[in-house]
């Protein structure tokens, strides 16, 4: 087997192993980092009024077959709008808020509660709650929208890069993430690994002859260090023992 692919081989095995950390950590920032302030059934209780939860279970108790009972809501985002800015992506806003229970509750039985098409307002809720959740709102996005693009500059540069060399020459703090494998190989490297051709390009007016190649402006040190940031962040925080299912969690996207 000749060197280059052993190198290969250990770029595919390490490529698994460091997502799987990235998501990780990137994971556990986002649940350490915006925790909801109110629990899915505190916001259950509050998105009736005093008249419609009487009803309820008055229903519940006597005609139980007038209800249906879910596991989950949808609520339209139509109150105390924010937009988020990152480096990263264009502008984002809130669409909607997604609310999962933890067992099936009561809800009405009629097509504006049952279908997935009719959301439900979240001025329902009250006052209080929706500042709550709208502070709450702009740390959960601004941290789905980096969890989301660190993953992504994650994979972009495994597609890049054949061996491990060019991983660690074009991104060194990522290599944090390495199996002990990857690290293996780093350490007995004894030449600078050249950039792969696919994050390289050429000046044609300056340099016809392609001799002089120039690094893409999306690896530039500049443009890794706000994913540095993050990546630094993640490891620095401790590790999240709790429930890595969202609770309450948003959608998002262009204003």
């Amino acid at each position: 087997m000749s060197r280059r692919r052993s190198k290969q081989n250990v770029r595919d095995y390490s490529q698994s192993e460091v997502l799987t950390r990235v998501t990780g950590k990137l994971l556990a920032r986002h649940h350490l980092l915006a925790p909801c302030p109110v629990k899915p059934v505190e916001i259950y209780r509050h998105l009736w009024t005093k008249e419609e939860r009487a009803a309820l279970r008055l229903l519940k108790d006597r005609m139980p077959s007038i209800l249906h009972r879910d596991s989950d809501i949808t609520f339209q985002w139509d109150t105390r709008e924010f937009q988020i800015d990152t480096v990263f992506t264009p502008a984002r806003r809130p669409i909607t808020m997604f609310v999962k229970f933890k067992s099936e509750l009561p809800l009405p039985a009629t097509e504006v509660w049952r279908a997935n098409s009719d959301k439900i307002a979240m001025s329902r809720l009250p006052d209080s709650m929706l500042d709550e959740l709208a502070e709450w709102g702009q740390r959960w996005v601004r941290l789905d929208i980096e969890r989301e693009q660190v993953g992504s500059k994650v994979e972009r540069v495994f597609a890049h890069c054949n061996t491990m060399g060019q991983i660690h020459r074009l991104w060194p703090n990522l290599c944090s993430f390495l199996p002990e494998r990857g690290q293996e190989v780093l350490r007995k490297m004894k030449v600078r690994s050249r950039l792969p051709e696919a994050v390289l390009h050429y000046d044609e007016d300056n340099d016809p002859e392609y001799e002089r190649p120039l690094l893409d402006d999306d690896w530039k040190p500049a443009a890794l260090a706000p994913y540095d940031a993050i990546i630094t962040e993640a490891l620095l925080l401790p590790d999240f023992d709790g429930d890595t299912d969202w609770g309450v969690s948003i959608t998002h996207g262009a204003p």
